[in-house]
Formats: structure tokens, C-alpha cells, sequence
């Protein structure tokens, strides 16, 4: 196993232990349905070169169904926990008043034919506040071959660290719900 291939798996082994089934399935198929025509945002059009790994699509009625989810996950203790576990961080109390940012997101290509080191992907600020615990919920079967840096399966939702430098495959592709909790 080369080195890079070392670090990949590496980094699959770290956010194995946050990796959960937070959401019943019923929930995530209307959403899938009904953003199947869902379209790339403008202003992820107007800049394509910003180096985001993702960019957002959205589609008129789309902001609700996502809060209700986003929502519904948060409202959960047990998906909290996983969170704050994930991040080392005190767990709080499950309420939808941690959700501070939530969309739906491709997962782009990058311009290079390797995998990469990117700094701090999942942080957000918001209202000029730092937001670290990025929740992402696989909206199809995210992977390396399709620009998630390990595998998901459709509904499963694993939590990022803000901080962490993640290593990122050049695919891009694979959709998914993200959202933003506050567990500073």
C-alpha cells in the first residue's frame, strides 16, 4: 500500500466512529424526489474557480423540506452525541437551535488528477460566527468515485470536523444533504 493509500484509509478508520443512520428513510426519499431537478446555484456558476469541494442546488420549496430534516436530525440525542463525540467536544442538549446552515450539495471535481490535502473544507461562518461540526447526510452512495473522501451509503450521515484537513479524491459528482450545528 502506497502512502497515499495509507492516509486515505487512515483517514476512513477516523470518522468510521461518527458514521450513524440518524434519519428514517422516508424522510430522506421525498427530498430525493422531489429535488431530482434541482439546479446548481447561481453564484457557484458565476465563481468556479473558489475552491469549495462542493457547491449547492437549489429549487423553489426545497429550504423547508431541508430545515425539517436538518431539524429532525439535531432533535435526536443519540446523533448529537455521535457529533460532539466525533469532534471531542461537551455534547448538548438535542435541539433544532443548533442547525445554523443547511443546503444541498454536489460534490465537485477538482482540477487535479490526484488526490489532495485541503485545509479546513467543512468550517462555516456564519453571521460571523465559527461553525466546525458539518454534518453530512448521503442523499445516493458517496465515495472516492464520486468526491466524498470515504464511503456512505444512501441515508447514512457522518460529522466532520471544521478543522481537520481533509484529503479530498479529484472525482466529483455524489449529493448530499450538509448542514452546520453549533457545538462550541
Amino acid at each position: 500500500m502506497d502512502e497515499q493509500s495509507e492516509k486515505v484509509a487512515e483517514q476512513a478508520r477516523k470518522y468510521s466512529g461518527s458514521i450513524g443512520r440518524g434519519l428514517l428513510n422516508e424522510q430522506l426519499a421525498e427530498i430525493i424526489e422531489f429535488s431530482s431537478d434541482a439546479q446548481r446555484r447561481d453564484w457557484f456558476e458565476r465563481h468556479e474557480t473558489v475552491p469549495f469541494w462542493y457547491e449547492r442546488f437549489d429549487k423553489s420549496g426545497l429550504t423547508p423540506l431541508l430545515s425539517s430534516l436538518a431539524d429532525s436530525w439535531v432533535e435526536i440525542e443519540e446523533n448529537v452525541k455521535r457529533a460532539a463525540v466525533q469532534l471531542d467536544r461537551p455534547s448538548k442538549a438535542a435541539s433544532s437551535k443548533l442547525v445554523k446552515a443547511f443546503g444541498m450539495y454536489r460534490f465537485k471535481a477538482w482540477s487535479k488528477e490526484h488526490w489532495t490535502w485541503v485545509q479546513r473544507p467543512a468550517l462555516s461562518i456564519v453571521n460571523h460566527e465559527t461553525i466546525r461540526a458539518m454534518i453530512c447526510i448521503a442523499l445516493e452512495t458517496p465515495g472516492p468515485h464520486n468526491g466524498f473522501p470515504f464511503e456512505l451509503q444512501c441515508g447514512q450521515d457522518v460529522c466532520i470536523d471544521g478543522y481537520d484537513t481533509l484529503l479530498l479524491p479529484p472525482t466529483g459528482g455524489g449529493m448530499a444533504i450538509l448542514f452546520w450545528i453549533d457545538l462550541e
